[in-house]
C-alpha cells in the first residue's frame, strides 16, 4: 500500500499590523522588527493547540502560496508571521502551518526536524481545540 500524507494544520489570518522598527513581537519580544514596512500577521494557532514552542522564530507558514517566516515566540493561542514575501495577504487568508508538502507548504517532516523531534510527536501534540474537518479522497 502506498501511503501519502494528507493531514494539514491551518488557521486564518486574524490581524495584520505594520509595527515600527525595533518593536518587539510575541512573548518576551524575541523578535524585533528590523526595517520599515514589515507586515506582521497573527494566526490563531499556538502551543495550546499543539504547535511546539521550539519552532518559535524557526519555521515558515504558507500564505497565498508563499512562505512567511514565523516570528516571535509562539503564544498559547496564536503565532505571528512576517508577510514581507506575501504583500497581498489580508485578514481571512488561510495560513498553512503544515500540510502534505505540496504547493510549497511545510510538511510534517520539515516541522519535526525543526522541532528536533519526530513526526509522531508533532501529530500527538495536537490538542482537541482545533476543529477537525474530514474529507473523502
Amino acid at each position: 500500500i502506498e501511503l501519502e500524507p494528507v493531514m494539514s494544520v491551518r488557521g486564518r489570518v486574524t490581524r495584520v499590523v505594520y509595527p515600527q522598527v525595533g518593536d518587539g513581537v510575541g512573548y518576551g519580544m524575541t523578535y524585533r522588527v528590523p526595517k520599515q514596512n514589515i507586515q506582521i500577521a497573527t494566526v490563531p494557532v499556538g502551543y495550546a493547540d499543539g504547535l511546539a514552542r521550539e519552532l518559535s522564530n524557526n519555521m515558515d507558514v504558507l500564505v497565498n502560496g508563499r512562505r512567511a517566516r514565523q516570528v516571535g515566540n509562539i503564544c498559547m493561542d496564536q503565532c505571528m508571521a512576517d508577510l514581507s514575501q506575501v504583500p497581498d495577504a489580508q485578514i481571512g487568508d488561510t495560513a498553512i502551518i503544515y500540510g502534505n508538502g505540496s504547493d510549497n507548504a511545510p510538511d510534517i517532516q520539515e516541522i519535526s526536524q525543526l522541532a528536533q523531534t519526530n513526526k509522531n510527536e508533532i501529530v500527538s501534540r495536537l490538542s482537541s481545540r482545533p476543529a477537525r474537518i474530514y474529507m473523502n479522497a
